[in-house]
């Protein structure tokens, strides 16, 4: 009876401990020190400039880590002259977006942005 008790006490403590974790870190940014991974599914290889750097391919299934301090502006030309986005996504976006917090986001289309 006692073991039974214990057991159930346990259990219940954990499913407590463990269903109150995500309520204690809601407000911190878990991706800020290893950044978001985006990865390219928009069906078709983009360009992109990290920071004002150089023109850089994005291809088709591919992944860029992008941290609170970067800026990526992203181009459907291999010159970085047409914007493929009406306004390129940020840092906060990009966590918007990230619904579940596994610092992973995926970029469709019209630079639409989902969970991944």
């Amino acid at each position: 009876m006692y073991k039974k008790s214990f057991s159930q006490f346990i259990c219940i403590l954990l499913f407590l401990s463990l269903s109150a974790s995500p309520a204690f870190t809601a407000g911190t940014d878990r991706c800020s020190e290893e950044g978001i991974i985006v990865k390219n599914l928009a069906l078709v290889d983009l360009w992109y400039r990290k920071n004002n750097g150089p023109c850089t391919i994005w291809r088709d299934n591919h992944i860029f880590i992008m941290k609170p301090q970067d800026t990526f502006d992203i181009y459907s030309d291999l010159v970085c002259e047409t914007s493929s986005c009406t306004q390129n996504p940020l840092y906060d976006d990009y966590r918007k977006a990230d619904q579940d917090a596994d610092c992973a986001v995926r970029i469709l289309r019209d630079c639409n942005l989902s969970d991944m």
